[in-house]
């Protein structure tokens, strides 16, 4: 079954998580290097390729007042280097979806220092579990 898929692009890290084949839950996925978009979009090709992606959410940062700035940029581009890669892409405000993360991690027993390996893909999982409660369309 086909699965949806997340991406919160950072400048130092690139979180990942997966649904579930019912589309019910999301997951994280081990953490990448963020490199340049095309190298990027590579190994997140690489990294999904044990499953049946059949839409990537990326997350494109807003400030506050609604504005987009450079990490929305570099959202953008690699949202067009997936693209290329053949992958259905959807850029999704992905506002505070660090914070929840850090308070979800901190929840679970995780003090700061510890969470800097995990929060980007946990950023990740926000955003992809937040779009399926959003849209229970997936849910077939």
């Amino acid at each position: 079954m086909k699965r949806i898929a997340a991406v919160d692009p950072g400048e130092k890290r690139v979180g990942l998580a997966v649904s579930d084949e019912l589309k019910l839950i999301a997951r994280t996925l081990p953490c990448l290097d963020a490199s340049g978009p095309e190298e990027t979009a590579k190994n997140i090709a690489r990294s999904f390729g044990d499953f049946e992606i059949e839409e990537v959410l990326i997350g494109r940062p807003k400030h506050q007042n609604g504005a987009a700035g450079n990490s929305a940029t570099r959202s953008e581009a690699l949202a067009e280097e997936l693209r290329k890669l053949g992958f259905k892409v959807r850029l999704v405000d992905e506002r505070l979806s660090t914070v929840e993360a850090a308070r979800r991690l901190h929840e679970a027993g995780l003090d700061t220092r510890k969470q800097r390996p995990k929060i980007d893909s946990a950023a990740a999982a926000v955003i992809l579990q937040s779009y399926i409660d959003l849209n229970p369309r997936w849910i077939r």
